[in-house]
């Protein structure tokens, strides 16, 4: 199971939502972050073949994306599901086994796991418990893809860390998972793989590790005066500077010719490296990818 982007593009009116985007998908659990407008919501309509590209090829397994072929591997949970105003999770369950294969004993399992109502409207549900409705209906329907935007918002931390663990599970068979979210620490210990979207353009695609790659972060303090502006004089571009007292955290691209010279001219009482975690990493590269589009205007 494989999941091809070639140098797909999408605009609406004057917009571009998405910008030569190319990509290769695997199997596993793959996270899509990025800011608001970044083209997350847009790049997952065009893989399910909702919508399609203006200019490049989507192949799923193969097939392209907007073929019956390739329709029938994927499903699709957008960030806000319709439900019809008298719906309820069996009668979602009921509409839904006419397109899909679902394993219904499942699904009635976790709604139960979940303490969702299985005959109640889910109009009267709180927006919690109605994406938890969809996603255990997605966690139960056999495809070998699932896409999932937004899928933990307005979740709460159980809930969050029960769906962590059926969607690993789902992994081991051999889905491939690609997961939107807005708040990148509800997919910490979740991800083998991200992928991060900036105005509809591939920032950075790799593991967790790569996002923190190159990037260092200090934690510094100084006998006389120390400021932003200093690092700068250095020539240094703060990815980030924040100052707490007489404490400065810093994260910088690399240099160690550059950190030695500040090391020797300012002497310092404390400058050391920490690491970098890994839902800091990806807003620091969301941060990074901001100022170098910036520049390049």
């Amino acid at each position: 199971m494989k999941i091809e982007v070639n140098s797909i593009s999408k605009s609406f009116g004057s917009t571009k939502a998405i910008n030569e985007l190319s990509l290769s998908l695997d199997p596993g659990v793959i996270g899509l972050v990025g800011e608001n407008g970044a083209g997350k919501s847009t790049l997952f309509r065009l893989l399910s073949g909702v919508m399609h590209p203006d200019k490049g090829v989507i192949l799923i397994d193969g097939f392209e994306a907007s073929t019956m072929q390739a329709k029938e591997k994927i499903f699709y949970l957008p960030d806000d599901p319709y439900a019809e105003k008298d719906a309820t999770p069996a009668s979602i369950y009921n509409l839904y086994s006419c397109f899909y294969k679902i394993d219904k004993e499942g699904y009635l399992s976790l709604l139960n796991e979940l303490n969702l109502p299985l005959n109640k409207k889910i109009a009267t549900f709180s927006k919690g418990m109605k994406r938890q409705t969809f996603i255990a209906l997605s966690l139960n329907v056999d495809t070998e893809i699932m896409l999932l935007d937004e899928a933990f918002d307005g979740l709460d931390p159980l809930v969050v860390s029960i769906i962590k663990e059926k969607l690993l599970l789902k992994a081991e068979e051999g889905k491939l998972i690609f997961i939107a979210s807005h708040n990148i620490s509800t997919l910490d210990r979740l991800c083998e793989r991200f992928v991060l979207l900036y105005k509809g353009s591939l920032a950075v695609n790799g593991q967790e590790q790569d996002m923190a790659s190159s990037m260092v972060k200090y934690q510094a303090a100084f006998k006389g005066e120390f400021s932003e502006g200093k690092l700068h004089a250095y020539g240094f571009e703060a990815i980030s500077y924040r100052r707490l007292g007489s404490i400065h955290n810093f994260v910088i691209k690399e240099d160690e010719a550059r950190i030695e010279a500040l090391r020797r001219e300012e002497d310092p009482i404390l400058l050391e490296q920490v690491p970098i975690a890994p839902d800091e990493a990806i807003a620091l590269r969301m941060a990074l990818a901001r100022k170098e589009s910036k520049e390049g205007e």
